[in-house]
């Protein structure tokens, strides 16, 4: 019973989504063809300070803690985490690792909407640079490495 008052409580963080454009193609390749993906990170800790989050596709997410802004990677689709305006977390401890999972509400306030979200597992995070050149697409959507 406590750990599932602690997960509603403390880990269902309801933040507000920013649109943003610079969309990823897929997850293969995904480190290479983005400039603005940093480093690899084993966690995100006191996860209860994401404060925002932005880039949402269908197997991706950044989110924003104080000025640090992380790359979170899915291992499956995840319908959805695209249209989200807040996003809930359900993780084992303070930290949000590889293993735990997000969870995309299409309202503001993460709450117990019909049918209920799909969780996402996370497979990958990884430090992100917004400063850093972004990629630009041609037609085909491949990604070059270098913005103009």
């Amino acid at each position: 019973m406590f750990k599932t008052q602690f997960q509603t409580i403390a880990l269902c963080i309801a933040i507000g989504a920013c649109a943003s454009g610079g969309e990823y193609q897929s997850k293969p390749g995904l480190v290479t063809a983005d400039p603005r993906i940093g480093e690899a990170v084993n966690q995100i800790c006191f996860i209860s300070g994401i404060n925002n989050f932005s880039k949402a596709t269908d197997q991706s997410v950044v989110v924003s803690r104080g000025a640090r802004d992380y790359l979170i990677v899915t291992e499956n689709r995840c319908r959805d985490l695209p249209n989200a305006m807040s996003l809930g977390v359900d993780a084992f401890s303070g930290c949000l690792a590889r293993g735990d999972k997000l969870i995309g509400y299409d309202s503001a306030f993460a709450g117990a909407p019909m049918p209920p979200p799909f969780p996402c597992l996370i497979d990958e995070i990884y430090n992100w640079y917004p400063d850093r050149s972004e990629p630009h697409g041609d037609d085909n959507g491949n990604v070059s490495e270098t913005g103009s």
